[in-house]
């Protein structure tokens, strides 16, 4: 075999060795936004309602009014759900529901791959007044809930509390992230029951770690929250996907100089999208934008910060690798063809 294509096979070699280790691609495979969508019940947004509810002992006609997604007046944002109980009861009642996809709201399930991640912002919403101050404001503890197979449910084992707020405020949206993983270690069994109105039934049973991994695809998502007494959370949006690199502007998986024309030629517009150079998702191309790109560039590769310095980015890159095999082959082939001749 000629040693320039020896040397070519062996640089396309590391090269895809070296691509083995790449994230994918920034992509969504599902993603549900709850605010200022115009409706108002989570069976529109392809969510079943069932179970949630609230069980108010003082409002009788009040068994399942939670869940609501409201689009006007003071609580227009996001999903509200919440768990009331008999107003100051002592001791405080504590109930574990759900709130989770319908049947076929993903419509293509989906096929867990590298850097599949779940993303959602939540917050308290303390709706009570002063003369509840002794049972207001008090966190609800949240976890992830994913069916897969359609089938069986599973709870995360991370627990995500909202914190707490002040009596008649709400909490500012934090946002949140769990990357998937089939460990059983990270999940536990998650058993749902339909509501049962004006009592404190559960919902939603948390159970043990599962016996084997999980297996097979996606094909629900949701949260199980444990309330206690007048507890309230609000959910913003919920997202599967792969999150973006960052500084990987268009989405390619890496951090290149194509990303930083984009930037370049929006600097200081007003965008809409992180397509057009908004990496921070503040509405604006600006330095904060230019400072992310510039920390992860190269990616894949040496030099810049984040994510090429934390020991997963492949070094050397691989289309360096190749250009360098290629250019040195060539020139090698070329300066023999004119001692030939």
């Amino acid at each position: 075999m000629n040693r320039n294509c020896s040397w070519i096979l062996l640089a396309i070699g590391a090269a895809a060795v070296s691509l083995s280790t790449l994230p994918a691609a920034a992509q969504t495979f599902y993603r549900e936004d709850f605010a200022n969508v115009g409706d108002t019940t989570l069976a529109g947004h392809g969510w079943n309602p069932q179970y949630i509810g609230t069980a108010d002992a003082l409002a009788t006609g009040n068994a399942n009014s939670a869940g609501v997604v409201p689009t006007g007046g003071a609580q227009q944002e996001g999903f509200h759900w919440w768990f009331n109980f008999t107003q100051l009861q002592n001791p405080v009642v504590t109930v574990t529901e759900a709130s989770v996809t319908a049947a076929g709201e993903i419509a293509t399930p989906i096929t867990p791959v590298a850097d599949l991640a779940f993303s959602w912002e939540q917050r308290l919403e303390n709706m009570q007044d002063n003369s509840f101050a002794a049972t207001t404001g008090i966190p609800v503890v949240v976890r992830l809930a994913v069916q897969m197979n359609g089938s069986s449910w599973y709870a995360s084992n991370a627990t995500f509390p909202t914190g707490d707020t002040g009596v008649s405020s709400t909490g500012a949206w934090t946002a949140h992230s769990l990357p998937f993983t089939t460990a059983a270690a990270n999940w536990r069994t998650l058993t749902l029951s339909p509501v049962v109105p004006m009592t404190a039934t559960p919902t939603a049973v948390i159970g043990a770690a599962p016996g084997a991994p999980l297996s097979g695809n996606i094909t629900g998502v949701g949260w199980v929250a444990t309330f206690s007494q007048y507890g309230t959370i609000n959910f913003n949006f919920i997202e599967i996907g792969v999150p973006p690199i960052p500084g990987d502007v268009n989405g390619d998986g890496d951090v290149d100089l194509d990303d930083f024309e984009t930037i370049r030629t929006n600097f200081s517009t007003a965008v809409g999208s992180r397509e057009d150079g908004d990496l921070t998702g503040d509405g604006v191309v600006d330095l904060n934008d230019f400072g992310q790109w510039k920390d992860n560039y190269p990616f894949p590769g040496g030099g810049g910060g984040g994510l090429a310095n934390s020991g997963s980015a492949p070094e050397p890159s691989s289309l360096v690798m190749i250009a360098l095999a290629l250019g040195w082959a060539l020139g090698r082939s070329r300066r023999r063809s004119h001692r030939v001749t």
